[in-house]
């Protein structure tokens, strides 16, 4: 009650018909020994009954596959940064996901997010992907929730402007095989001007592992300084060369040659 009610001494509070909903035991284990709970933070979409992160809804035509199942989730223990809450009158996730079914011009994804507590917080619809966004950018972690596939993707006629955006990558990705020893390639650091210990003009040598698929196309770079940097390709018949994923670290990574070698 301390949670819900302060003192004034020129107010009453009344109760004028029963709660609608009892207290989840569960729930309130978990926020006793600090678990992950959504917050009331506005920017996070997962924390509000209520809240959109995006109001622009498309007009979608749903394919309902039956093939689907619901018993795995498309993504475990994340949520939808774009989502949109549907309502708390769902006792099932296949009710949830039929009332994404119903709800097209709300619900313009292919996912949606479900939780143990989502009787209370409420089933919510992943919206439609943004074109060429990455795992990162489309998904969140949160113990609390996980994110299954309802019915099959609706965004496959974006995959060829993406395939346009990540070609720069797959020349640089040419380029580093082109210049590769087998399993290793080197990368040149330009040294620091230091006329104290007369290295300028001088570049450090720095050795990456390379790690390859059974098509021997590069899938990891292993770089000092970075870690692990993984590579996925778009598997057609005519461009199975073309990246399609890449870790969001690459956009960090600045090669250390002073870091533990790696060949």
């Amino acid at each position: 009650d301390f949670n819900l009610f302060t003192v004034g001494n020129a107010q009453n509070v009344y109760k004028y018909r029963e709660p609608q909903k009892a207290c989840d035991e569960d729930q309130s284990r978990a926020l006793l020994r600090g678990q992950e709970t959504p917050t009331t933070n506005n920017k996070n979409p997962t924390s509000q009954k209520d809240a959109v992160t995006s109001t622009t809804t498309t007009t979608t035509t749903h394919r309902q596959t039956s093939g689907i199942s619901l018993s795995d989730p498309s993504v475990a223990k994340h949520v939808c940064n774009d989502n949109y809450n549907i309502g708390d009158t769902f006792e099932t996730i296949s009710e949830c996901a039929a009332a994404a079914i119903a709800s097209p011009d709300l619900c313009t994804g292919d996912e949606i997010m479900w939780s143990p507590y989502s009787s209370s917080w409420g089933c919510r619809c992943c919206l439609r992907r943004k074109p060429c966004a990455t795992d990162a950018e489309l998904y969140k972690h949160n113990v609390n929730w996980s994110v299954y596939r309802y019915r099959e993707r609706n965004d496959v006629e974006d995959e060829e402007e993406c395939l346009g955006t990540r070609m720069p990558l797959a020349w640089f990705l040419f380029n580093v095989d082109f210049l590769s020893e087998d399993d290793k390639v080197y990368m040149f650091e330009e040294d620091v001007d230091d006329e104290a210990t007369a290295t300028v003009g001088y570049a450090t040598r720095i050795c990456a592992r390379l790690t390859r698929d059974d098509q021997s196309r590069i899938t990891a770079m292993t770089i000092p300084g970075c870690g692990v940097i993984n590579f996925g390709y778009h598997d057609t018949e005519n461009d199975g060369m073309v990246v399609d994923i890449v870790d969001t670290s690459a956009l960090s990574c600045i090669a250390d040659p002073k870091a533990t070698p790696v060949c």
